[in-house]
């Protein structure tokens, strides 16, 4: 069987571009103020939004206590992530009670 010399270049042009073509890049991870990555374990999320719910704290006190930034606690208080962690009274850190 024959290929047409317009379907051989074609092919060779796909081949080329898959060759020069850049793997894909994420982004960097979202940093703190000091340019760490914020990683959360699940009690500290269990307090934060114990504080926010129990505690009546503004994402901002919550913020100046953990020494991150508002931004960051907002996240969390939206329950975009880790949804399943429900907080409960005895989440609330001790001087908090």
């Amino acid at each position: 069987m024959l290929t047409s010399n317009k379907n051989l270049k074609l092919r060779q042009s796909l081949v080329n571009m898959a060759i020069s073509v850049e793997p894909y890049k994420r982004k960097e991870p979202k940093q703190d103020m000091r340019g760490r990555k914020i990683t959360w374990t699940d009690q500290q999320v269990l307090e934060i939004r114990a504080l926010h719910k129990f505690a009546a704290m503004k994402p901002a006190q919550i913020a100046e206590k953990y020494n991150t930034k508002k931004s960051a606690i907002t996240y969390l208080l939206s329950y975009n992530t880790r949804v399943l962690l429900e907080p409960q009274r005895e989440h609330l850190p001790t001087e908090a009670k």
